[in-house]
């Protein structure tokens, strides 16, 4: 490939392959996975061992330990990491893109249902077409059918989902917004207490929160 731009600090592994996608001008990410050797799979596979090579890591020049970082909701088995990318970057945050053109880490969670820096809910329907949001696209900020999703409406979400998007993001490393989720909650409050294994298939924590959130301490952060 021609340009091999480094990945964002917050960027998914499925959305940098999108990225990579755009900027050589490929119809499709599938060109990506093609050049990488992934013929007709679509699951990405790490060994343990960072030292050695990938042909995702030769064909791009980044650290085969970088690109394993971005691979959120991967799966290790046998030394051996796998990460359908095509499950990924199916999500977005409308407000997000405008800001910047790059696919959230953060959106990969299958549990993240709000942008906790524009206080949305994320999209995962083109609002032109009505079809499903997919990895495979032409960019990061283009549906099939051509419309821009810097353009999609946003709805506001609720307190509590805020609240609960900010728990989240602290736990990917955002020591500042799991500082503001400290503030307004108690140590011993659940929701410090969460797993993954404890939410339902609707994405909605199997907990009872009884403390109220204060949103207007959440937007210092913004």
């Amino acid at each position: 490939m021609l340009r091999t731009p480094s990945p964002y600090d917050d960027e998914s592994l499925a959305g940098y392959i999108l990225r990579l996608s755009e900027t050589n001008y490929y119809q499709s990410p599938h060109w990506i996975l093609q050049l990488a050797g992934y013929r007709g799979n679509r699951v990405l596979r790490f060994n343990s061992h960072d030292n050695q090579p990938t042909k995702l890591n030769q064909l791009t020049g980044k650290d085969n330990k970088l690109l394993k970082s971005k691979a959120f909701g991967a799966t290790t088995e046998d030394n051996i990491t796998s990460y359908g990318v095509y499950k990924k970057a199916t999500q977005l945050c409308p407000d997000c893109l405008k800001e910047s053109p790059h696919a959230r880490l953060f959106w990969d969670s299958k549990i993240s249902r709000v942008c906790p820096i524009h206080q949305c809910n994320l999209i995962n329907r083109c609002p032109k077409c009505q079809q499903a949001i997919k990895w495979s696209r032409p960019g990061v900020v283009e549906c099939e059918c051509g419309f821009d999703f810097r353009h999609a409406p946003t709805t506001l979400a609720t307190d509590a989902q805020i609240n609960f998007s900010f728990y989240l993001y602290g736990t990917l490393g955002r020591v500042e917004y799991m500082n503001a989720i400290k503030a307004i909650y108690t140590e011993d409050n659940p929701v410090f207490s969460l797993t993954f294994s404890r939410f339902g298939s609707s994405g909605i924590p199997v907990v009872n929160t009884k403390y109220s959130v204060v949103v207007k301490k959440m937007n210092t952060l913004r």
